[in-house]
């Protein structure tokens, strides 16, 4: 990765660092913790003694909340500023995002070799950019070393795309980075990549879901939902998760008649419902997420967990039938995403079209491939 060269540029980066600090009332311990950059190095680049690498600028970025331009103030002129590389790239990396984890393909070509690694992480255009960069080349240094980002051709599916600004920050960012730098929405990746040529409805389930569609076999992709709970997707992880915690205080409180559900949940929180709202309060994803864990457990049982999965069922084929009246047709319908195996049982005889998992990835990373080259 290319390092910052000159004493004059480093003495300004020196320079907007200390500013920053004493700004934000920070030591340069706690910088150095919360970047997770050792003091021995820190100290020097402080000094504006040390050259360092891109990772660590964003590292130091993100521990301090600002953009690198701010640490960069003063650095870059319209002269020396990186036009964009014309240049083949070295090597195309895929994400492909789920809720939980990444799966990545990195394929090397020059000697035409691909290496597929699974990441415990998700890019969600809701989080910081320069968070997300380090975090991706740092990962990419793990598997194929230093190289420089103008040597990379990068594209993911994200979530969280519908989040204009951080969307538009990451692609810039991205594109200033790397070779090139392509975002697209997990369930357009999907749906690119599995009905190309064809009038179908996709269903993409995790978290909340999307339901997309094309009416003149794939020239236009169209969708309804996925813009996040509560304002949509009254389905999936978080959906289930709600209703499941909602039940359990009304149990609690004498509304609703006690469920193995129920039971489970209070079990879990100690019939403590202050630790539910505690819970949530922290962090309402894995609160929900938590919670939908044993709605899918009690799933195939009748009870509340049945009806709650039934009921998230209805909330999304209402949007099938918006689709059946505009398009005068029954489409066929497919599933993706993790919850894709509770509702096969509910589509009617005849529309519900099953896939391939590990064929489906292999179409995903083939469509995403073909959007570098």
């Amino acid at each position: 990765m290319k390092k910052i060269e000159t004493p004059r540029k480093l003495a300004l980066i020196s320079k907007n660092l200390k500013t920053i600090l004493n700004q934000q009332g920070l030591s340069k311990k706690d910088l150095s913790d919360k970047a997770g950059i050792p003091m021995t190095t820190l100290g020097p680049i402080l000094k504006g003694e040390r050259d360092f690498r891109l990772s660590s600028l964003l590292a130091l970025s993100t521990a301090l909340d600002v953009t690198t331009d701010e640490l960069l103030k003063g650095v870059s002129t319209n002269k020396n500023k990186m036009a964009p590389s014309s240049s083949k790239p070295e090597y195309l990396i895929l994400f492909l995002n789920n809720y939980s984890f990444s799966y990545v393909q990195i394929y090397n070509q020059t000697d035409a070799t691909t290496t597929s690694i699974m990441l415990p992480y998700t890019i969600f255009c809701i989080e910081n950019p320069d968070k997300i960069l380090q975090y991706i080349l740092t990962e990419i240094e793990l598997v194929i070393g230093n190289v420089a980002p103008k040597k990379i051709a990068f594209y993911s599916s994200v979530l969280c795309y519908e989040y204009v600004p951080g969307r538009t920050k990451l692609i810039s960012a991205g594109a200033k980075l790397f070779n090139k730098f392509i975002l697209e929405p997990d369930w357009y990746n999907t749906h690119k990549s599995i009905l190309p040529n064809i009038s179908a409805i996709l269903i993409t389930i995790t978290n909340g879901f999307v339901l997309s569609y094309s009416l003149d076999k794939g020239k236009t992709i169209l969708k309804h939902q996925g813009y996040g709970f509560p304002l949509s997707d009254d389905a999936g992880n978080i959906w289930i998760g709600c209703q499941a915690l909602r039940h359990t205080i009304n149990v609690q409180e004498g509304v609703d008649k006690r469920t193995l559900l129920s039971d489970k949940l209070l079990a879990h929180y100690k019939s403590d419902l202050n630790l539910i709202t505690t819970h949530v309060y922290d962090d309402y994803i894995n609160a929900y997420s938590q919670a939908a864990v044993i709605v899918k457990e009690l799933a195939t049982k009748a009870g509340k967990s049945s009806e709650i999965i039934a009921q998230s069922f209805k909330n999304i084929y209402k949007h099938v039938k918006k689709i059946d009246e505009l398009s005068k047709l029954e489409l066929p319908i497919y599933l993706s995403g993790d919850l894709a195996y509770l509702y096969e049982q509910y589509i009617p005889e005849g529309r519900f079209k099953k896939m391939d998992h590990d064929e489906m990835l292999k179409k995903q990373f083939s469509y995403a491939s073909s959007t570098l080259r």
